[in-house]
């Protein structure tokens, strides 16, 4: 559905002579663009997965064991959530994560569990930029979160720390993080890594080699995305 729209919208523009685009960043004086991953694990008798009403955050185990996986594997997930040269120019400004954390109604968490009753409990994943595919985002994020169910990881506690290490700052260094994280690479397959990975590099990083003035790249950049 967030396809079918986004592309609906990209050809309705056209045809009526506007320009519509989903750049992650397009201006340093606006919000970039975002398009977080919301979701919940529910039972076939109706049961919301991630809610338990006798713990103290009301956050089922499985809960924690998915953001615990998601967690450990988030700075391989930022190149399929950040797929472009200019997403990155987002990590770390106003609302947007720069570490591996994860929090309770937190905005500023990269993985951010909504805690508000059985019908309300679940968990967003807040990496994923505008220009991200809502599929690959999907398939990548519940690898990760299995991982964490199946190897039964115990989460950390909430918020940010001293030790945090920090997401990837570049698509290339996303995709580096990618190629080492045999978890994800197993459970996607190596034939959609291995296309992916050629095809950022080729198409998307080659794109700007040799462009080091940072205006002289975004406008390379806006050329491409508008």
């Amino acid at each position: 559905m967030a396809f079918n729209l986004q592309e609906g919208l990209l050809e309705m523009a056209d045809l009526c002579g506007f320009t519509v685009t989903f750049m992650s960043h397009l201006s340093d004086s606006e919000v970039g663009g975002t398009k977080h991953f919301n979701f919940s694990l529910w039972t076939k008798s109706g049961e919301n997965v991630f809610y338990d009403a006798d713990a103290a955050d009301k956050l089922s185990v499985i809960a924690k064991q998915f953001i615990v996986g998601a967690l450990k594997n988030s700075k391989a997930l930022c190149a399929f959530t950040n797929p472009t040269a200019n997403c990155y120019r987002n990590i770390g400004k106003f609302l947007f994560c720069s570490s591996v954390n994860w929090g309770r109604e937190d905005r500023t968490a990269c993985i951010c569990a909504k805690n508000n009753g059985p019908l309300k409990t679940y968990i967003e994943n807040r990496l994923p930029s505008s220009k991200s595919n809502v599929y690959l985002v999907a398939a990548s994020t519940i690898a990760a979160g299995l991982d964490g169910v199946i190897k039964k990881m115990e989460c950390p506690p909430p918020g940010k720390t001293e030790h945090s290490e920090l997401l990837p700052f570049s698509l290339s260094e996303a995709l580096d993080e990618l190629q080492k994280d045999e978890e994800l690479c197993d459970a996607l397959g190596k034939e959609l890594m291995t296309w992916f990975v050629q095809s950022k590099r080729d198409g998307e990083i080659a794109k700007y080699e040799g462009v080091e003035i940072d205006e002289e790249r975004f406008s390379v950049e806006k050329k491409k995305y508008l």
